[in-house]
């Protein structure tokens, strides 16, 4: 953790950000949707954190969708202003201030104006001003040097006449503000076993399941949860197996794990759905497999430049969440002859305790979560592989699994233990089965520390939807039952 909260005090110092705003006319947006993926998908490639993206804009203001802001600059195409006209400013609403504000850069084309531009700059907790007045020339920067107290507001107004707008730069330290605690919500799906359709009432499909997810999903404007299938899904289904790859497609989960029906018809049917070749339906998300192995050379199950991975780090509002995923021992449940060149790794602590290690020591892993297809006994306590988990500990003694994920057992338990010293409860779910329900982890992380300090676990009974549900995934359903 001191690792962490080093690379996180680096990036506070060394970073100086540029966000250029084009702002555009009162019905107008600077940044689209296609903008904010493609900011997205540099950040990935140059490893940025999460944390320092910022999406959204409107015409005379610009709006947080989250303690997020924006790392590149964006240009806009010609013939777009806003008119600031007399008595009127331009002023950032943000829901979280921007912090240690640098300079401030702006380009425009006055006309009939008199005063000139100003901006004032403002500390957002008491409203004094950090900089008042200040006389802005088009295209000069003018250094603001807010300092390390100032959470700010920059408001910009000129008196008389009005002005065209083109360009607003604002350089500022990355020491972004965020809130004490993240709350970061794990949905798994376990054992759908392509129940996929509704009722005659119009109840109990997997479009209703959708529906209550994207319920949590706009709980908060935060980028906040994560949705994990836990395996036996229905993806091999022969009627319904590819409506099930799409609707998950649909839904967004980002990542699923192996369960015994996945292998019904052996390895090389469902690992299409994660080879890469999208003619024969493809999935979105990658599958995890920390313990099928070939029999011959012990090495785990892959695809050649296909979707399927040991582990994944994926990210929610700069904190990095970790995701293992384990096939338990349900040799008994496939039928025989269908993985005879395979076999399953049941030595599943020892394999958790080395990836969670390396994941946090060499991956910058925060939170670990490992998923498991196996369950057999009603209470999650009574499966003892959940107790070896909750207390494996790295090198220094610090816990590292934060959450467990499991199925098979079409059980339905949200248990949080209790017997871990100075650590938060650790959380296990299972989620029934046959689309009857699934379940919602949440986990309380210090923003300072980036660790759990609070857990909570419950199951989310899918005829609370009543008849609603998500019409994408219902259009699916429909094509292909």
């Amino acid at each position: 953790m001191e690792k962490t909260k080093l690379k996180m005090t680096l990036l506070s110092l060394a970073f100086i950000i540029a966000i250029v705003m084009i702002f555009s006319g009162a019905d107008g947006f600077l940044l689209s949707a296609d903008d904010a993926a493609t900011y997205l998908i540099e950040m990935d490639s140059l490893d940025v954190p999460r944390d320092l993206i910022y999406q959204s804009y409107t015409s005379a203001s610009w709006q947080k969708r989250s303690t997020i802001f924006a790392y590149k600059s964006a240009m806009l195409s010609e013939g777009f202003h806003v008119r600031l006209d007399e008595g009127g400013s331009i002023q950032n609403e943000a829901e979280y201030p921007i912090t240690n504000i640098q300079s401030v850069n702006v380009v425009y084309s006055p006309v009939d104006i008199s005063g000139g531009l100003r901006c004032n700059l403002t500390n957002a907790y008491d409203e004094t001003p950090l900089g008042e007045g200040l006389a802005l020339i088009s295209g000069e920067t003018i250094d603001l040097d807010g300092g390390d107290s100032a959470l700010g507001f920059v408001v910009f107004y000129a008196w008389g006449g009005a002005i065209d707008i083109e360009s607003i730069t604002i350089a500022y330290a990355c020491g972004i503000y965020r809130e004490p605690t993240f709350k970061l919500n794990i949905l798994a799906v376990n054992d759908l076993h392509a129940y996929i359709e509704r009722d005659r009432y119009g109840k109990g499909g997997i479009a209703n399941t959708a529906y209550l997810i994207d319920q949590m999903r706009g709980e908060n404007p935060l980028d906040d949860t994560i949705l994990i299938a836990n395996g036996d899904m229905g993806v091999m289904s022969p009627s319904k197996g590819l409506a099930v790859v799409e609707c998950m497609n649909a839904m967004r989960f980002d990542a699923m794990g192996i369960g015994n029906h996945e292998l019904d018809y052996g390895t090389e049917p469902f690992l299409a759905y994660f080879d890469g070749v999208v003619i024969n339906g493809e999935a979105d998300f990658p599958l995890l497999n920390a313990n099928m192995r070939l029999r011959s050379d012990h090495t785990l199950l892959m695809v050649e430049g296909g979707n399927v991975f040991e582990s994944i780090i994926v990210r929610r509002e700069g904190i990095r969440i970790g995701i293992i995923s384990y096939i338990g021992n349900c040799y008994n449940s496939v039928p025989d002859g269908m993985i005879q060149d395979y076999e399953f790794d049941l030595a599943i602590a020892d394999s958790a305790q080395a990836l969670a290690a390396d994941m946090r020591e060499n991956r910058d892993a925060d939170i670990i979560i490992v998923n498991i297809h196996d369950g057999i006994f009603p209470e999650a306590f009574r499966y003892p592989l959940n107790s070896e988990l909750a207390n494996l500990v790295d090198a220094h003694g610090n816990y590292l699994i934060d959450a467990i994920i499991n199925g098979h057992g079409h059980h339905e338990y949200a248990a949080t233990g209790t017997g871990r010293a100075r650590c938060a409860p650790i959380a296990i779910t299972q989620g029934g089965g046959n689309n009857s329900a699934f379940s919602r982890i949440t986990l309380t992380i210090d923003t300072t520390t980036n660790e759990v300090v609070n857990s909570s676990a419950k199951i989310i009974k899918v005829s609370s939807a009543g008849a609603n549900y998500v019409p994408m995934v219902q259009e699916i359903v429909d094509l292909y039952t």
